[in-house]
């Protein structure tokens, strides 16, 4: 069975996707302008390109920030990967007792 990405993950594909369909549309209009010698409009659509990179940076950033401190000692996700591997190697009663302690 496939596993389900986690909500973020699929917020910043979304914003991605979302991102090229901008960029393709600022082109084409750029391309326009330039066909009907209209140059006075390049500044806003450079605006309309480069603002939206510039904050899905600081969303990609949040976001390998958030998946480092969860992938790390101590994190939610390297704890239960920790405690998936012992299960694998121990009987269960002796994880419910390592589990309760570490609390």
């Amino acid at each position: 069975m496939k596993q389900q990405q986690e909500y973020s993950k699929k917020v910043l594909d979304n914003e991605l996707a979302l991102l090229w369909v901008n960029t393709i549309g600022m082109m084409a209009l750029a391309f326009y302008c330039v066909y009907t010698r209209f140059d006075a409009a390049f500044p806003w659509l450079t605006a309309m390109v480069g603002l939206p990179w510039a904050a899905w940076g600081v969303s990609k950033t949040g976001y390998t920030m958030k998946s480092a401190k969860q992938n790390t000692a101590g994190g939610i996700t390297y704890e239960t990967a920790m405690l998936a591997a012992k299960a694998e190697h121990q009987n269960p009663q002796t994880i419910a007792e390592e589990t309760v302690t570490d609390l």
